[in-house]
């Protein structure tokens, strides 16, 4: 644009005012929903507990116990030993990965249990059960038995 009069600027002035309103945000208006997604954790009820079931399922996997602050989700004692707490760990990733690959798994023990075990290891800070679980679930998730 060759501006070289009072006309050219006002109309070099406009023109970004024009460019403005199409490029820049509206005020005032509400964003624009999105349809609900199942796959997305926020697009789903929170997971409780289900009653029953899922006490039946938790009271088979012998890492898990019930204290007087509610559920623990890691209720191994550490034996000092590096190699015993990884394969007492890994033992337990194992009944975990059995119990999920049951018939009875629900989506409470599919999505949210693994979380809380292993928030619970990690909370607890021994770095042998973390390893020994971790190690355990990889095996899992990497064989193929077809």
């Amino acid at each position: 644009m060759n501006i070289r009069n009072q006309t050219d600027i006002d109309h070099a002035i406009a023109a970004a005012f024009d460019l403005h309103d199409l490029c820049a945000g509206q005020t005032g208006t509400a964003p624009a929903g999105r349809p609900s997604n199942p796959d997305r954790p926020s697009d789903n009820p929170p997971v409780e507990f289900a009653g029953e079931e899922d006490d039946r399922i938790l009271s088979r996997l012998p890492f898990i116990a019930m204290t007087p602050r509610g559920r623990d989700f890691w209720a191994v004692e550490p034996t000092g030993a590096w190699a015993a707490d990884c394969a007492i760990a890994a033992a337990h990733a194992a009944t975990l990965v059995e119990e999920m690959h049951s018939r009875e798994c629900n989506i409470f023990t599919g999505r949210v249990l693994l979380g809380w075990v292993l928030a619970d290891i990690a909370a607890k800070g021994n770095r042998a059960h973390m390893v020994g679980f971790a190690g355990a679930l990889s095996e899992a998730l990497t064989r193929f038995d077809r």
